[in-house]
C-alpha cells in the first residue's frame, strides 16, 4: 500500500495557477480603486472651488445692490434737506456693518454744489462705499442735477 503525501503542492513543485491569478486580480482591483478615489477627490476639490468662487461673486453682487440702494437713499435725503434749507451742502453717514448683517462697514457721502452761474440748479453727488480690511472696496456712485 502506498502512502499519500500531505503536501498540497503538485508533484512538479509549482504553485497552482489559480493562486497567482487571485493575487494579481486583487492587486489590479486595488490599483483601480486607488485611481477612482483619486479622481473622485480631484473632482470634489474642483466642485468645492467653483462653489466658493460663485459664493464670493454673489456676495459682491449683493454688496453692489445694497450700495445702489444706499445711493438712492442718499439722493432722497439730499432732496429732502434741500427742500428744508437751500444752504444744505451735504453730509457723510457711517453705517456699521452690523446694521446690514455683514462684516463690511458702509460710508455714504453726499455732496451738494451749485451748477455754474445758475444758483437754482444743484448738483448732487452721492457715493456709497463698503470697505473691509484685506478686501477691495465696493463703490456705487451717482450724480444728479435738480432744480
Amino acid at each position: 500500500m502506498k502512502r499519500r503525501s500531505h503536501n498540497t503542492l503538485p508533484p512538479t513543485g509549482r504553485v497552482p495557477q489559480t493562486r497567482r491569478s487571485d493575487r494579481a486580480r486583487r492587486g489590479v482591483a486595488a490599483i483601480i480603486t486607488l485611481v477612482c478615489l483619486s479622481l473622485a477627490a480631484i473632482v470634489g476639490t474642483l466642485l468645492l472651488q467653483a462653489a466658493l468662487t460663485e459664493q464670493r461673486y454673489l456676495e459682491r453682487l449683493e454688496l453692489q445692490a445694497q450700495g445702489d440702494w444706499l445711493v438712492e437713499a442718499g439722493f432722497s435725503r439730499a432732496r429732502a434737506q434741500l427742500g428744508r434749507s437751500p444752504k444744505y451742502s451735504g453730509e457723510t453717514w457711517a453705517i456699521p456693518g452690523t446694521a446690514f448683517g455683514r462684516a463690511q462697514n458702509a460710508t455714504v457721502r453726499i455732496t451738494v454744489r451749485t451748477e455754474g452761474t445758475n444758483a437754482s440748479v444743484r448738483h448732487i453727488a452721492v457715493k456709497a462705499e463698503y470697505s473691509q480690511a484685506r478686501e477691495p472696496a465696493t463703490e456705487a456712485v451717482r450724480d444728479f442735477s435738480v432744480r
